[in-house]
């Protein structure tokens, strides 16, 4: 969904623009707005150009969702605001939608097995605190669902979207909050796997406290 498509129809819908008044601005028919939108066509590095030039925004990041600044690069991640995962007592939102990007720094990614893989999603609660805050936002890699003891995982449990640190146990998984104030938890692997109501949604490989 992050793609140069979501950009150009992200950026006409911002200004306010129909595919028509677009096209007009720039020389082309409606039709080509709407192919370049729904990734059946890409514009022309001319028309890239000069969509970049009208927008005013920087035509590497219009082309590749990347941007320099200074000698850092920044990567859009979709940004899904009504999933909403819980670092406390549970809160899951089903109206998932995609609700803008959030602009990473590509280097705090390098823990994530693609970017691709990456989505945003905002903190509920204060389990863990005060490393990740309330109404913060995490990157979830959802591409890595494998436990690596001591990292920060969403998990679906009991119908809640959960934000914990996992570990793996001899006879189990321990769950645990960065809170003291909250008590560890400790579950059977039989349990989990026969309740069918466990399962790793996706490691946390970047977080922001600012938001």
């Amino acid at each position: 969904m992050n793609s140069i498509s979501v950009r150009i129809k992200r950026l006409r819908e911002a200004g306010g623009l129909t595919q028509s008044q677009l096209g007009a601005n720039l020389g082309v028919t409606s039709v080509a707005i709407s192919r370049w939108e729904g990734g059946l066509n890409l514009p022309k590095a001319s028309r890239l150009l000069q969509l970049a030039d009208f927008f005013n925004v920087n035509a590497d990041w219009l082309k590749t969702g990347i941007q320099k600044v200074g000698q850092r690069q920044f990567v859009d991640i979709p940004f899904y605001r009504n999933v909403s995962v819980s670092a406390g007592t549970g809160c899951f939102c089903s109206e998932e939608y995609l609700d803008g990007m959030v602009s990473i720094n590509k280097e705090s990614l390098s823990k994530a097995s693609s970017l691709k893989n990456l989505a945003c999603i905002s903190v509920s609660g204060v389990s863990m605190e005060p490393v990740i805050r309330d109404g913060g936002i995490v990157a979830i890699d959802l591409g890595s669902t494998n436990i690596h003891d001591g990292s920060v995982y969403a998990i679906y449990q009991n119908g809640e979207l959960r934000l914990k640190r996992l570990f793996n146990m001899p006879l189990g998984l321990k769950i645990v909050s960065y809170n003291t104030e909250f008590s560890d938890e400790f579950y059977d692997h039989n349990t989990l796997s026969l309740d069918g109501t466990f399962k790793i949604v996706g490691r946390a490989v970047w977080y922001s406290s600012s938001f």
